[in-house]
């Protein structure tokens, strides 16, 4: 953007002007963020499939946890039984 039109110009030039230049200028600055930031929201993309796929592992591993420690209660159990 030209640094030398600004808004104060522009509602000097009309009122329509000048609420024209706030939207374009609203619109330029949020086009320059959102470009800049695709990367950024390309690698959180990335990261958040990582981390549902971690979570599912995590999920199936403490389920067989789970399992096990029951079987670990149940021998536990047997055993002091069979040592009264």
């Amino acid at each position: 953007m030209d640094p030398k039109f600004n808004s104060k110009d522009a509602y000097k030039a009309n009122l329509a002007t000048g609420y024209l230049f706030d939207w374009s200028k609203a619109m330029y600055d949020f086009y320059k963020v959102f470009t800049e930031t695709k990367p950024l929201r390309d690698q959180l993309e990335v990261v958040k499939k990582v981390v549902a796929e971690k979570k599912e592992e995590l999920r199936v591993k403490m389920e067989a946890l789970d399992k096990i420690n029951a079987q670990i209660r149940t021998l536990t159990e047997m055993f002091e039984e069979k040592n009264k």
